[in-house]
């Protein structure tokens, strides 16, 4: 039972930060963290949405895009992406900012 308590705690602990994370609402400007479906390219949307892909990585769904245009979580969204979070955390984190 200790174990089990043990691993459910260990799980709250390591999600809670993504979950956090993944909440954030997108900023008018700054990067984004947009995610995409498997058959989608995140550069492709991003291009078609008006934006530039940020960022020395690439995860295979989700990519760093940036544009000044307020817009852009909406048409990003239009574009066929599933999600579009606040990024500035996650490009501080791989270089990007």
């Amino acid at each position: 039972m200790k174990s089990l308590v043990f691993i459910v705690a260990l799980c709250l602990a390591l999600t809670t930060p993504l979950a956090a994370l993944l909440a954030a609402a997108p900023r008018p400007s700054g990067p984004v963290l947009v995610i995409v479906p498997p058959w989608q390219n995140a550069g492709d949307i991003i291009r078609a949405a008006g934006g530039l892909e940020i960022g020395p990585e690439t995860a295979p769904f989700a990519a760093l895009g940036q544009s000044d245009d307020p817009g852009f979580a909406q048409r990003l969204m239009a574009a066929g992406s599933w999600s579009v979070v606040d990024g500035t955390q996650i490009a501080q984190f791989c270089g990007a900012l």
